[in-house]
């Protein structure tokens, strides 16, 4: 991604603004303010290493001074050792050097629609000689040469923070659509690494980028304090006392007077990465080992470097429970009246190009699950949601199936019933759906019924991150998973009151104001703990 603040010039005209100027070659290497010097004698100007989406650290300022009398001639300059004033020169022989002003090189600039420039002092071009593993800029004559396309860049003034992140808290955490995350934790138990925390996080489908932590899982808490630009301080506690985070070419580390290791730029992410940031400082990228016992660290693998902003849930870690179903076909023979099920589906998701997971919640909207091999996983609370007891109708006097069925959540109390009319998921009534699936013998199936008001069938899609009633032309393919080990009747069930007569429960309750009545309460056999709750 291009960095805040960077744009790149478009015109001839906006190189003489008066404003530093960046150069470099179109993938990503710029031209420093010191030279190099090959086996050959020949002097070039060295380059940044590695590639970069926009100047960073060691790219060098250049002015442009237009020659009187053109309309496209320039001498370029920076600043080199002592502050002192250093031409770009040209002698022809595959070379780029500095000079003084008495000796500095006209050149020759042109730009394409594309914003593509390319210099030159007659025949001789500037040229990434080596191509990007070289280490320097020279000429080389040749016009059309790939490694003579260059960008320039400029950079406007960010006179706030940008991402809205001073002041605020977050854990970071390294998750790749599973059902943990690693948290960077701010103790270490090696030299340039800091610890890593596995811990179960949860999101929501409204609000997919967000993540969530239990409010009882003793995650590091990282505080951002803008700096300038997209540079943050980011602090922790650490036994009382502020630690400042330090990305070194060393490694990580936490210090308590920060330096420039300290001054760390966050970096959001695109694409597949949306809503993550990475952070950088003195050329290096905090990044996930790729093992909790190891860590984070620097240089580790890409696609590690990418971090999740992790809020506290209001929630303890009791609630956020995962869950296990294994998949199974809906015509397979595990699958019986009265089975309870898992009904999820996927979904291409055109950003990231893989499919995202749902399952059917029990008010009918889409919890995000996760694909582990021949296993769903999800995250919910003790009261699990996504059980949908499965019925078959037979035809009356035999145990033959007459291909209607019903799909009822105990927790809800409804039944799955797509109608057109008011998109209708949910029923409190039956409906008797289709699984044409399990009639055709297939591992999956639509789920459609018939719709008296449009005097045809409807079923169900996905569409953007949310479940909807359609066509039967549009309906989408949904898929079984069965829990394995879970009796639902020994969950924890949430009740509205002390007493509730619909659970059979009814608790007395008793107020002990001191250790001595509670010993004597506890020894008290015409009493006890079996029917009295404190």
């Amino acid at each position: 991604a291009i960095g805040l603040g960077w744009n790149r010039v478009e015109t001839l005209d906006d190189l003489t603004s008066g404003r530093p100027l960046y150069i470099g070659h179109v993938d990503g290497y710029y031209f420093m303010n010191t030279t190099i010097t090959d086996n050959k004698k020949r002097v070039g100007i060295k380059k940044t290493k590695p590639a970069q989406n926009n100047p960073g650290d060691g790219a060098a300022e250049y002015f442009f001074e237009k020659v009187e009398g053109t309309d496209n001639q320039f001498y370029v300059y920076c600043m080199g050792a002592g502050n002192v004033k250093q031409y770009v020169y040209n002698n022809g022989n595959n070379s780029l050097s500095f000079t003084d002003e008495t000796n500095k090189t006209a050149f020759t600039i042109t730009v394409d629609q594309q914003n593509v420039f390319r210099v030159n002092n007659g025949a001789w071009y500037w040229n990434m000689q080596g191509g990007a593993d070289g280490e320097r800029f020279c000429s080389y004559n040749n016009a059309t040469d790939v490694n003579a396309k260059l960008y320039i860049w400029y950079k406007d003034q960010v006179d706030q923070d940008p991402y809205d992140l001073d002041g605020k808290s977050y854990g970071l955490m390294n998750w790749n659509d599973s059902v943990a995350g690693k948290a960077l934790m701010a103790g270490s138990s090696s030299a340039g690494t800091l610890d890593a925390k596995a811990l179960t996080v949860m999101r929501t489908a409204n609000n997919s980028d967000q993540l969530f932590a239990p409010n009882d899982s003793d995650i590091s808490m990282w505080k951002f304090q803008w700096i300038e630009d997209d540079r943050f301080y980011l602090t922790a506690d650490v036994n009382g006392s502020t630690r400042y985070l330090s990305i070194g070419q060393n490694g990580l580390s936490l210090v308590s007077t920060p330096d420039d290791s300290c001054r760390i730029q966050v970096v959001p992410g695109s694409g597949i990465h949306a809503g993550e940031i990475c952070l950088k400082a003195s050329g290096s990228t905090l990044t996930f080992s790729g093992t909790v016992a190891n860590g984070f660290g620097i240089g580790g693998s890409v696609g590690n470097e990418w971090l999740h902003l992790v809020d506290l849930s209001e929630l303890t870690s009791d609630y956020f429970r995962t869950y296990s179903a294994s998949k199974v076909g809906v015509s397979s023979e595990d699958v019986t009246n009265g089975s309870r099920v898992i009904v999820y589906t996927r979904s291409w998701n055109e950003v990231s190009k893989k499919y995202d997971f749902y399952a059917i919640g029990s008010d009918g909207t889409l919890v995000p699950v996760y694909e582990t091999g021949d296993s769903i996983e999800w995250v919910s609370g003790q009261i699990n949601q996504l059980l949908w007891n499965f019925v078959e109708y037979y035809w009356e006097g035999t145990e033959d199936p007459n291909f209607y069925y019903e799909l009822y959540n105990q927790y809800s109390e409804k039944f799955l019933a797509p109608q057109v009319t008011d998109g209708q998921i949910l029923s409190d009534d039956t409906i008797g759906i289709n699984l044409n699936g399990r009639r055709d013998g297939k591992y999956y199936s639509t789920i459609r019924a018939w719709d008296d008001e449009s005097y045809s069938y409807t079923g169900l899609k996905v569409e953007d991150g949310h479940i909807v009633t359609c066509p039967k032309s549009e309906a989408m393919d949904f898929y079984f998973a069965i829990m394995q080990d879970l009796n639902v009747d020994d969950m924890l069930t949430s009740v509205p009151t002390v007493d509730n007569d619909q659970y059979g429960i009814t608790m007395k309750l008793r107020n002990i104001k001191t250790r001595a009545e509670m010993s004597n309460f506890l020894g008290n056999d015409d009493g006890g703990i079996g029917d009295t709750l404190q």
